[in-house]
């Protein structure tokens, strides 16, 4: 707010905002901005929200998982004399249609509460 108030002196019509930092937050984030808009009549705020989230494909990196248990003592491999080598195969985590569309919940959630204001918008939406 301060930051926001100090602009304006400086007569800055348009502020871009950080994205929330904290999914869980995002009321309380939409709330601050919310008292921003009504303190400051004149100033444009936008928020910079992402289209997607780059943690979900993160989560899409193939990771090694060993399909085949560990031989025991007793088993025919080892007692045949042949060296047990483990099978890997490679899995991918599936990212559900939530995930994706998360980003996009948490702009609505702060439009919703911002009462879709005409000088809130959203800037950079690209990673």
């Amino acid at each position: 707010m301060q930051e926001l108030a100090y602009a304006s002196y400086l007569n800055v019509s348009v502020a871009i905002l950080p994205p929330p930092r904290n999914r869980t937050h995002v009321p309380s984030y939409a709330r601050a901005i919310h008292a921003c808009l009504d303190k400051i009549p004149y100033m444009h705020l936008s928020v910079r929200v992402l289209v997607y989230d780059p943690g979900v494909f993160q989560l899409m990196t193939p990771t090694p998982r060993s399909t085949s248990p560990s031989p025991s003592i007793g088993s025919s491999s080892i007692a045949s004399g042949v060296s047990a080598t483990s099978s890997k195969s490679i899995s991918f985590p599936h990212a559900t249609e939530e995930e994706f569309n998360s980003t996009w919940e948490m702009w609505d959630v702060i439009r919703t509460i911002c009462e879709s204001n005409p000088r809130l918008s959203l800037s950079k939406l690209f990673v």
